[in-house]
């Protein structure tokens, strides 16, 4: 009886650790890359915003200004495909609509490394890496 108990509490107490346990995706935190000579930084929140550090300059994250308004940048990753694609969407933080949306495609190279393609101003999102491509590198 004494060991039924022993492992009912052990049961119990491993279902309750895994379910207070989460999952972070791979892509979360800070990356830094070079692009057309370039050093730049990009950081994605595990709450879903991205911010671009670009020569000392800062685009995105929860506040920042886009066009003289206050915005917002989230991301959007769909893993469901291959390439990933993912979507940077600015939002106005006065009225919450869309104000853009730049869209790209992701590849996990490793824990440490990842490839970015992003079709900047309007251009559709890429196919594949065969230019434009951002190699980066987990900041640790």
């Amino acid at each position: 009886m004494k060991l039924i108990n022993k492992i009912s509490f052990l049961l119990f107490f491993l279902v309750t650790l895994t379910s207070f346990t989460t999952s972070t995706e791979i892509y979360v935190g800070e990356w830094n890359g070079t692009d057309k000579g370039d050093a730049g930084t990009f950081i994605f929140s595990e709450d879903g915003y991205a911010t671009f550090i670009m020569n000392g300059n800062s685009m995105g994250g929860k506040s920042y200004t886009q066009g003289g308004e206050e915005a917002s940048m989230k991301y959007e990753v769909n893993k469901k495909v291959t390439p990933f694609t993912i979507d940077f969407i600015i939002i106005s933080k006065k009225n919450k609509n869309e104000m853009g949306r730049m869209k790209g495609i992701l590849r996990i190279i490793n824990d440490d490394e990842m490839l970015l393609s992003i079709g900047f101003g309007g251009v559709p999102r890429p196919k594949n890496f065969e230019k434009d491509i951002l190699t980066l590198n987990r900041v640790k």
